[in-house]
């Protein structure tokens, strides 16, 4: 995914979540992506709590194209594809993954969006065994 498939993505979600409050951030290779780590963007991936993963199943429900839980990740997932691309909404029921109370507002591309700073991702990688991608944002930490 390109910068413009990303904010495309991201304005069908933002107007419906701008109307309610909801808890959630952006994560994955997406997150790293807005906060200028170069790298490659297959999906977008939201975190949120539990409360929220229920608002997003109901006010996106037209998207949906799977859902589940991840036994070994202890992870409730909801798949859809917006735009021709896959979104993954998801929340882990160990608080200390989620991290929503770590979470800043940016600006990219005209868009307010609720992010994990750097130095909170990389902890994130590393809380879920992702150590290739704490290394890679260890890079851009202390280049």
């Amino acid at each position: 995914m390109d910068d413009k498939d990303i904010s495309a993505v991201l304005k069908i979600m933002l107007e419906p979540l701008n109307t309610r409050k909801t808890s959630w951030r952006l994560d994955g290779s997406a997150n790293l992506k807005v906060q200028g780590i170069d790298i490659n963007v297959n999906d977008i991936d939201i975190m949120t709590d539990e409360k929220s993963y229920i608002s997003f199943k109901n006010r996106f429900k037209k998207y949906y194209t799977d859902e589940g839980y991840d036994e070994k990740k202890k992870k409730h997932y909801l798949m859809l594809m917006i735009a021709g691309n896959e979104v993954e909404i998801a929340h882990y029921d160990d608080p200390l993954i989620v991290m929503l109370d770590k979470i800043k507002m940016i600006e990219w591309k005209g868009l307010k969006l609720s992010i994990l700073p750097l130095v909170h991702a990389k902890k994130f990688y590393e809380l879920i065994g992702k150590d290739e991608k704490a290394k890679l944002i260890e890079k851009y930490l202390h280049p």
